[in-house]
């Protein structure tokens, strides 16, 4: 639903902040505009994930970019490990209605505004957001949403576009904001707090956030009243004022800070903590492969999942077999005790002496010290020792 002259300004925007490629989300992808709008030399040397709650739209868009991972799912539904995205990029849905989600919506945030709170969760430190949103966002006249997102982010700059920017394409009319925010790193100080407010325009009811009463230049159009707006209440819009969107947009951009965007240093990229989820079944300090992460080896902690990315290349391929081997005797001892037919019995077996066979000849015994130490505090672990 997004034209491709506004798609086309956001990347020109985030790659005057400085980013040139990285680990992208885009948490409302549609077809994939935003991947087919991608500049050639961003996406070649990108990993793109994209989530799509339409099944069809969803099938689609893998069919049309098949190199991306598209999930189809809620993004509300969806495995994101925590601060592993450099950038998100978006036009998210608009909506009159709140997602459901204890953990990250517990305030009941309209759908616009809580894809913003679950962004911040899967951008890392020094990641980005850029995101088309309600207007409301910013200029609601109670604050509570964006100060929430002020503990973690910064806004580094925003554009209003008119109401007309989506008639095209969506063969809707809606005043709009897109919102460029930077994600803190631990013990960074904060930057300008202004725009956490809104108030009201000098002569007029209408409630305007602080941002754009420093910086009208960035409302691409007249601000108005209007009847009847997008859910049916009157409403503030912003009117075309006769210029060229694209124009607009350009001079716009060239206003943005240059060059605040740093890609992560390898480094930084295996302290930062990253979690998901503990999917049920799994037992405290156990080891885990994590399906949805590709296989990337995680390890419980409370009701999180910690993705374990900063170990050695060697360490790893051994705890990957390990897991290997105590999850086939798991399922070994489960089909005799539940009983099941001869043929399940005999392949789990076949299968645990498989991953034994192949561990002993990759790694030695699974008693050695090493691999003692590797897998030292699995609650199953005198499970496979014993083997």
């Amino acid at each position: 639903y997004t034209s491709p002259t506004v798609i086309r300004a956001m990347f020109a925007a985030v790659a005057r902040l400085g980013f040139t490629d990285g680990r992208v989300l885009e948490p409302a992808c549609g077809l994939g505009h935003f991947f087919g709008l991608m500049p050639e030399e961003m996406a070649v040397h990108s990993t793109l994930t994209g989530i799509e709650i339409d099944s069809v739209t969803a099938r689609l868009a893998k069919a049309l970019y098949p190199d991306v991972d598209i999930r189809e799912k809620p993004f509300e539904k969806a495995v994101l490990a925590t601060n592993s995205f450099d950038l998100a990029i978006s036009n998210v849905p608009f909506g009159d209605y709140a997602p459901f989600d204890t953990k990250l919506n517990p305030r009941k945030f309209l759908i616009h505004d809580y894809f913003l709170v679950a962004t911040a969760e899967v951008v890392r430190p020094g990641g980005l957001i850029a995101f088309i949103t309600s207007r409301g966002t910013l200029d609601k006249q109670y604050p509570n949403l964006r100060e929430v997102m002020a503990r973690t982010c910064d806004l580094i700059g925003a554009i209003r576009l008119p109401h007309t920017a989506f008639k095209q394409n969506a063969n809707t009319e809606v005043t709009t904001d897109i919102l460029f925010l930077r994600k803190r790193a631990p013990g960074e100080k904060p930057g300008g707090a202004s725009w956490r407010e809104s108030r009201q325009r000098e002569g007029s009811e209408i409630f305007l956030n602080e941002y754009y009463h420093a910086r009208p230049d960035m409302m691409l159009g007249r601000l108005e009243r209007a009847e009847h707006g997008m859910y049916g209440r009157d409403e503030v819009r912003l009117a075309d004022d006769g210029r060229e969107l694209s124009a607009a947009l350009a001079t716009a951009v060239a206003t943005l800070p240059e060059g605040i965007y740093q890609a992560p240093s390898e480094q930084n990229r295996t302290t930062v903590r990253q979690t998901i989820p503990a999917p049920p079944g799994v037992k405290p300090n156990a080891y885990v492969l994590t399906e949805e992460l590709g296989g990337t080896i995680a390890r419980r902690e409370g009701d999180e999942l910690r993705l374990l990315t900063e170990l050695p290349a060697s360490m790893a391929r051994r705890l990957r077999r390990l897991i290997h081997v105590r999850d086939a005797a798991r399922e070994c001892l489960r089909t005799q005790v539940e009983d099941r037919s001869e043929p399940e019995i005999e392949a789990a077996r076949f299968r645990l002496n498989q991953d034994y066979d192949y561990f002993v000849g990759q790694f030695g015994p699974v008693s050695n010290a090493a691999n003692m130490r590797a897998f030292a505090g699995d609650p199953d672990a005198p499970l496979v020792m014993s083997l």
